[in-house]
């Protein structure tokens, strides 16, 4: 334990078991009594009730958010609702009237940096009936940099990849209806014959099928209660993740610590508690006892 001298002011180091106990300081060689330890610790930082009450909350803020993070992954909707598969890297995908349908695929062209222009595009939805419906298609090449043909040192020759957007009509009639989706696209791109040549510019026609039936009004509901579902989980999963976080940090910030202390007014050893208020440590005050 640690002390200060009465008289001289000298800080003193002796055992702890020589609480009590009579000695002469060193250094002005007064008789002085070691302070007495308090006779009951101080409670342990951990048992805190603010403290237990903050990690009992993230501990059902973790529970929460691995428990809502788990309920979102296993919300799946109904296998007999009519996804159009095998369109990217999107997923399948419900075709509504009106909805959007977002198609991507690799024809298995090599062009210079994987770039390219649609030169014409053909895309048509015949229904089985014979019924052909012209959709709305928002197509997204991958334009080349103007000295790509120029430059002898283009860039790699990487896969292209066609993106699409297609929109169908709104009309709804079409609820319920089969069709085939066919997508046929006039392509332009660069390729490089030899690498120490110029890019030239090379053309492709590459083409696509997709069967497609369109959900009807009731199959679109059911699916967007299951996507909203899903979405609630997921937003719920986060917000238990948010304050997880934010209830350890308090925990921290507000767990009550032991401390040894040598106070200012008596000189005395004492165990005291701490806890961090407002950026300010606030330590509780000695109770002025002697040996």
């Amino acid at each position: 334990m640690k002390f200060v001298c009465p008289s001289c002011g000298r800080t003193n180091v002796v055992p702890d078991v020589w609480n009590g106990n009579c000695f002469v300081c060193r250094k002005c060689e007064t008789q002085v009594t070691a302070p007495s330890l308090p006779d009951a610790r101080a409670r342990p930082w951990l048992t805190s009730p603010g403290w237990l009450a903050v990690v009992g909350l993230a501990v059902v803020a973790v529970a929460g958010c691995i428990g809502f993070t788990l309920l979102s992954l296993s919300i799946a909707p109904s296998a007999d609702l009519p996804f159009v598969d095998d369109v990217g890297p999107h997923g399948p995908q419900l075709a509504l009237p009106g909805g959007t349908l977002l198609i991507t695929w690799e024809p298995g062209i090599r062009s210079a940096g994987g770039t390219y222009r649609i030169v014409r595009q053909d895309i048509r939805f015949v229904l089985s009936a014979g019924r052909a419906v012209t959709p709305v298609v928002r197509a997204n090449p991958q334009p080349w940099p103007a000295d790509i043909l120029d430059s002898t040192q283009g860039a790699a020759a990487e896969p292209v990849t066609i993106r699409l957007e297609i929109t169908l009509p709104d009309q709804a009639d079409l609820e319920g209806l089969h069709g085939t989706l066919h997508a046929a696209v006039t392509i332009e791109y660069p390729v490089q014959p030899e690498p120490t040549e110029p890019a030239e510019l090379a053309r492709a026609q590459p083409s696509r099928s997709w069967n497609v039936t369109i959900a009807t009004a009731e199959q679109a509901r059911r699916f967007a209660d299951v996507a909203g579902t899903r979405h609630a989980a997921l937003i719920a999963a986060i917000v238990c993740g948010v304050l997880a976080a934010a209830t350890i940090v308090a925990a921290a910030a507000t767990a009550e610590k032991t401390i040894t202390v040598i106070c200012p007014e008596c000189g005395r050893a004492t165990d005291a508690t701490y806890v961090h208020s407002r950026g300010a440590i606030r330590v509780t005050p000695c109770p002025h006892r002697r040996g």
